[in-house]
This record gives C-alpha cells, structure tokens and sequence, in this order.
C-alpha cells in the first residue's frame, strides 16, 4: 500500500511540472506569456537615481503584495549620510498601526523585528536592487515556463525626478489546475524631500 502511495504522489508531482502545454484546450489563458516591460526605462531612472548621489532624504515607502499580506506596509523613512537613520511604520497589512487588532500584534513584531535587520532595504537604491531581482526571477521564469508564463511591470517615472514613483508588477503561471498561480505587487515612492 505504501509503495502504491510513492508511485500515485510521484506521477502526481511529474503532471503537475510537465509542460504548460494543454492538449484539450480546456484551460483558457487569460494573457499571452511573455514579459511587458520596459527595462530601459527602468535602467535608465535607476542610473539617474544613483548619479544625484543624494544622501539625505526621506521619503515614504509602500509596498503592497496580494500574496503575502502580511509583508504589506506603509513606511516613513529617514536618510542621513545614505543609511536609514529613521523609520516608522504607519501601516501594517493595510491597517493603520494605531488600530491594529490584538489578534494581529503577533504578525506586526515579527515583521517589525525584520524590519530592523533590513532596514537598508528602504534605501532608494536598494528599492531598485529589489525590483532587479524581481525582474531577474521573471526572466528565469520565462525560459522555464515559456509556454505558460506571464509577467506585466508598469512603472510611474517623473521627468522632474531621478527615481520611479509607482512599480505595479502581476505575474501569473498560466497552468490549469493551480492554486496561488499568480502575485500582484505594488511598491510606491512618494512624498520624496531631499534634506
């Protein structure tokens, strides 16, 4: 019986990574893979970015993703000599910080507590650095998956300032029969003053 139960998860697990490719056509996709993107642009405003060598500035952070609620947050952030010399979390899980419930407390210090060891992530730059990433793991997912896999970046660039104000990214991997097949994330640069 347990030998027959291996056999049954290993044939499971090989259908669910086979290919993309459906040959009833049951499954509709709702977007032709591929990426949108329009990287230069991204580059070319990262580059401007890192050119103004601005290092005293604050600025307020969003950043909001549909599978993760629990990353989602709106941060005031303070930059002295290019570190974080401030922040403070206005919003947690789309909940004003002074409102959040008890039951929610738990999942704020562990983020909080997280926060804090990567604090350097709030830096513009490296705001950029982990869109770059996020870039990069679509690429990978592109050439993996090239039959079923989509992933959409828009971005919000000012010719009045050397930084992205909005990145709205979707992805989505176009397989019939998965669950938690896609992501939506959002991350916000705004209220942007050089000190």
């Amino acid at each position: 019986m347990k030998k027959y139960s291996v056999l049954f998860a290993t044939f499971l697990f090989i259908t669910m990574c086979s290919s993309c490719v459906n040959d009833n056509n049951s499954y509709k996709k709702p977007y032709k893979p591929g990426i949108n993107l329009n990287e230069e642009a991204f580059q070319e405003h990262k580059k401007l970015w890192a050119e103004t060598s601005i290092k005293d500035y604050s600025y307020t952070y969003s950043y909001y993703n549909d599978l993760y609620p629990c990353e989602n947050c709106v941060i005031d952030v303070i930059v002295r000599n290019g570190e974080v010399s401030e922040y403070m979390v206005k919003e947690f899980d789309k909940t004003l910080v002074s409102e959040i419930p008890e039951s929610n407390l738990g999942a704020y210090e562990d983020f909080l507590t997280g926060l804090e060891r990567f604090k350097d992530s709030l830096l513009i730059e490296n705001v950029y650095s982990t869109i770059t990433k996020y870039i990069e793991e679509s690429l990978r997912d592109i050439e993996e998956y090239p039959d079923c896999y989509y992933a959409n970046y828009e971005f919000d660039f000012s010719e009045k300032s050397p930084f992205m104000h909005t990145c709205i990214f979707t992805t989505k991997l176009m397989q019939e029969g998965l669950v938690g097949d896609g992501a939506s994330i959002e991350i916000k640069i705004e209220n942007f003053r050089e000190d």
